[in-house]
């Protein structure tokens, strides 16, 4: 019952009843929906052990399908002539030279989920009372895994749908957007053909270009973010910050008859955060205060200090520290004492709150980034959720860095394997490593590069690479380069998110590999590599 994985407690619990039972099979069935088939998860069988599925009718079997139903427990020392049994005796039971059964129902609040089954092979055999007992509380056992792997599963899908709840809010609002970006880029396209000849008027469209390109960007980075599951990477921001870039998108989530308030406080506010993941529970916080207002009112979201030493002692967080906070306070339903208790409960919801992403989840992901969440309402009078987060004074450092003027670029030594499927994005990349001072050597996708590799495995100090590409994806090509250099290093470019498991897996081997997302603005993709390149400087200066 200690493992993590579900299939292994099954082949674990199998194996040992199978020893100190000294028989010859067991096995454990799980009922469908209606409860009219049973299937095998797991069996042991002489010593061997199957996962293979197979399917038991009640249609085929109806008196075994009542009496383990009615009974629970079924000790059937002559299976082949027991009245429970004896229907399996012809496919089953003679087939495999089973003469007695000990059945368990596995039960869950009282209900039959399955059974565990012993079967012994030989002479007809009497069950003693130990026997029966050791099965049962084996069944109780595997009851409880099963039951706390379902609920998982459930609590997987309802976190599943309610991001996609949020996602679903978000279109209408991304959509315009999107058409806002594509307008401006294609906009300034035109321009830029009309008024070449004007350095200002160029400078000034291509500077629009990116910034509406990151625009684009970054929303496609927040749905692939709320559509899947992720690591926390806590880096320094500025909590004042977040909010305000918050603000539009609470505005399309909380629809038309809700009056948004954004309060910031006066000077920043440097915590350790994942800005993505901080996002979401704000995102989902509004969902809920949307539903708490289903006839409108107001929302105000306010970041402040908390200074040390004024932290209330039931609070939850560290009275010698300062803190920031974002408070989310809705005019809706509110809840009353008893449900104020039970909010962070795990799976605990109720229509009246909304589904949100789930208090408990939104409770779990403050706690992963160091932070408590506090919570305080009443009926008729609201609900006000505060995330706090210690203050940090890394974060000040962290924003000296980053204020310097636009960089410059040096001339580097370094050849590049570049395999990357568009061409309009293999252009790009290939003129900014050039102008750099790299040499180049392009790559369709990673057949390609692989081929030219080989035939030159010492001619290239780093390959850049896509991620997914037709014929050979790039991590893949690479397995291969290393085969023939196990130093080579590698820069993998994604421009979706699950792709950076595969790459995180090299990482995992020892290989020297980084990734980075795309759209990558070229100071970023310069510094990555330098650094690859093992030089003691980025290639900016």
């Amino acid at each position: 019952m200690e493992h993590v994985d579900l299939e292994a407690s099954v082949k674990l619990t199998v194996e040992r009843l199978a020893e100190a039972l000294g028989v010859a099979r067991v096995s454990v069935w799980l009922y469908n929906a209606d409860r009219t088939e049973i299937a095998c998860v797991g069996l042991i069988a002489h010593g061997d052990y199957s996962d293979r599925r197979i399917v038991l009718s009640s249609t085929e079997y109806p008196a075994y399908f009542n009496a383990i139903r009615d009974l629970r427990l079924i000790e059937a020392s002559q299976a082949r002539t027991d009245q429970r049994t004896a229907e399996f005796r012809q496919n089953y039971l003679e087939p495999l030279g089973i003469t007695s059964m000990l059945d368990v129902s596995l039960l869950v609040g009282g209900e039959s989920i399955g059974v565990i089954c012993a079967e012994h092979v030989g002479p007809e055999r009497v069950w003693s009372d130990a026997e029966a007992d050791l099965m049962t509380s084996a069944a109780a056992l595997l009851a409880i895994a099963f039951a706390i792997e379902h609920r998982r599963s459930l609590q997987d899908q309802l976190r599943q749908s309610q991001k996609m709840e949020a996602v679903g809010l978000l279109a209408g609002g991304i959509a315009h957007d999107v058409n806002n970006v594509l307008n401006i880029v294609l906009g300034e396209a035109d321009l830029l053909e009309d008024e070449s000849h004007d350095p200002k008027l160029v400078r000034e469209g291509l500077a629009n270009i990116r910034e509406a390109a990151k625009k684009a960007a970054g929303l496609t980075h927040k749905l692939l973010t709320f559509s899947r599951q992720r690591a926390v990477a806590l880096t320094p921001i500025d909590l004042n910050a977040v909010v305000e870039e918050f603000e539009r998108m609470a505005r399309r989530v909380a629809g038309e008859t809700v009056t948004v308030v954004l309060r910031r406080a006066p000077g920043p506010l440097p915590v350790l955060a994942d800005s993505t993941l901080l996002e979401q529970v704000l995102l989902n916080l509004v969902v809920n205060a949307r539903q708490a207002m289903p006839d409108g009112g107001e929302l105000v979201i306010a970041a402040s200090a908390i200074p040390a030493g004024t932290m209330s002692v039931d609070s939850g967080g560290d009275e010698t520290k300062a803190y920031a906070c974002i408070t989310i306070t809705d005019t809706g339903v509110g809840m009353d004492a008893d449900v104020v208790a039970r909010i962070w409960e795990p799976f605990f919801t109720t229509r009246e709150l909304g589904s949100g992403l789930g208090l408990s989840i939104v409770h779990g992901a403050v706690r992963q980034m160091r932070g408590f969440a506090t919570v305080e309402s009443a009926i008729g009078r609201g609900t006000s959720f505060a995330l706090h987060f210690p203050l940090t004074e890394e974060y000040a450092a962290h924003a000296a860095a980053e204020v310097h003027e636009r960089p410059s670029y040096r001339s580097s030594v370094g050849r590049i394997l570049l395999a990357e499927d568009d061409p309009q994005v293999r252009r790009v990349l290939a003129l900014v490593l050039r102008r750099a001072g790299l040499t180049v050597t392009e790559a369709q996708n990673g057949e390609e590069a692989l081929n030219l590799f080989v035939r030159h495995p010492l001619g290239y100090d780093l390959l850049v690479s896509d991620v997914a590409m037709p014929v050979l994806d790039g991590p893949s090509a690479y397995r291969r380069m290393r085969t023939m250099r196990p130093g080579f290093s590698a820069l993998f470019l994604t421009g979706y998110a699950p792709e950076t498991m595969r790459v995180e897996t090299l990482g995992r081997d020892g290989a020297p590999v980084r990734w980075l997302s795309k759209p990558v603005a070229r100071e970023v993709l310069l510094s990555a590599v330098g650094e690859l390149l093992g030089k003691r400087a980025p290639l900016l200066s």
